[in-house]
């Protein structure tokens, strides 16, 4: 909380609901849509990203192995 950068106001209800659809959409489309080349890089000490979703993106990518 004593973050200076840190949102410490509030959400909409239209707001999550919006966010919460487009990480579904991302889920859904985005790892399957990738045939691009890409590097994923994150800490195991990092708080504030699930390295779940690195994993995923990395599980269900296209790629021409």
């Amino acid at each position: 909380m004593a973050d200076p950068l840190a949102y410490k106001g509030y959400v909409t209800a239209r707001w999550g609901a919006q966010m919460l659809g487009a990480m579904d959409k991302i889920k859904s489309e985005a790892a399957t849509k990738t045939t691009y080349p890409f590097f994923i890089i994150y800490g195991t000490d990092d708080i504030a990203t699930n390295m779940a979703g690195g994993e995923y993106l990395i599980q269900t990518a296209k790629n021409s192995k």
